[in-house]
């Protein structure tokens, strides 16, 4: 009886007590992403590493998933705008995370962008990704400069236009962090 009443008591003090962070190691704006020996195909199927991948401005990678309408609206606005970086020397990265065994979408939308397939979402979790769409626009030094949304923020401003914008001036954009709202990850 008496180790009922305890396994109740610590139950209950888990459930009221704060959650805690996810993934304590999550890179912030002003962090480097952490260093990582996984390596996620193309879609041909090379293996790529992701910190391979930065352009002399930067990179932009951005998280989406098939079975998530969020990560997928507005898809041919946002190939379009990161396509446009691209000659100013960002590297533009589209990581779709699939279920195990899922095959992936249509990327015929980012076409000419870097387009890698996260099966089983281990990249997207290691850089403390959770939910997609979820984009990390990184400065020329690799240093994190805007993790969140890809979309239009409450004020009417394109966050992901205004990071790139800044990181393409080299310098640091006026928002650095808002909260991805879409889907978990599959």
């Amino acid at each position: 009886m008496q180790r009922r009443t305890l396994l109740a008591l610590l139950s209950g003090a888990l459930l009221l007590s704060p959650a805690a962070p996810p993934f304590a190691g999550t890179p912030e704006p002003g962090d480097t992403l952490p260093e990582t020996d996984i390596r996620v195909p193309d879609r041909k199927g090379r293996e790529t590493a992701i910190d391979t991948l930065l352009g002399d401005n930067g990179a932009a990678i951005l998280f989406i998933a098939r079975d998530c309408p969020a990560a997928l609206a507005g898809k041919e606005r946002i190939a379009e705008l990161l396509r446009g970086y691209q000659a100013r020397g960002i590297a533009t990265v589209v990581v779709e995370v699939t279920p195990r065994g899922a095959a992936p979408t249509d990327p015929s939308s980012f076409e000419a962008l870097t387009y890698l397939i996260d099966e089983g979402g281990r990249l997207a979790v290691t850089l403390g990704v959770l939910q997609v769409p979820e984009v990390l626009v990184l400065d020329g030094a690799g240093r994190l400069a805007y993790r969140g949304a890809p979309g239009v923020g409450p004020s009417g401003r394109d966050l992901l236009g205004d990071a790139l914008e800044a990181v393409a001036e080299r310098r640091a954009p006026e928002i650095d962090r808002t909260e991805a709202v879409g889907c978990p990850l599959p």
